[in-house]
């Protein structure tokens, strides 16, 4: 218990604080880049040539695509921390495992776990807002939020 009080004064809450700027910082950042800044130059650069379809079309397309990854972006930032401030309890053994495969748990809340503990893993499943490793048995894992691949 001394270790424990020890750890969660050293690593602090196991919580994320994770900001959604504005749309209009979003939209800053995102048109800065350089692809949108080679974007502008081949805009001018028709524009001068006569090709003012293709420079309107480029304009056209460059804006979509502007406000697509904006959307894109914000919910991304919005589910994160949707996930980031996910309040859950868990049990946390305290006590080391028997032969037997037994242990004492507490119910602890997610926000209290620190680097060590050893979470129990309900047989019907559970979303844990931490990383863990698999100490016993099998799971199945939604990886595609960090891979990025499509569910």
């Amino acid at each position: 218990a001394q270790q424990r009080a020890r750890q969660q004064a050293w690593f602090g809450s196991n919580v994320m604080d994770i900001r959604v700027p504005g749309i209009l910082v979003l939209l800053y950042k995102e048109v800065l880049t350089p692809f949108y800044a080679f974007q502008l130059f081949a805009i001018i650069l028709w524009y001068f040539e006569d090709y003012y379809y293709y420079a309107g079309c480029i304009f056209v397309i460059s804006v979509a695509s502007a406000f697509l990854s904006l959307i894109e972006t914000r919910n991304n930032l919005i589910n994160l921390r949707r996930i980031a401030t996910m309040h859950t309890t868990v049990n946390v053994v305290i006590s080391p495992i028997a032969d037997d495969g037994t242990c004492q748990t507490a119910r602890v809340d997610a926000a209290e776990l620190v680097p060590g503990d050893v979470i129990e893993v309900p047989a019907d499943g559970s979303t844990f807002p931490c990383d863990a490793v698999l100490i016993a048995g099998t799971c199945l894992v939604n990886e595609s939020m960090l891979t990025g691949e499509s569910v």
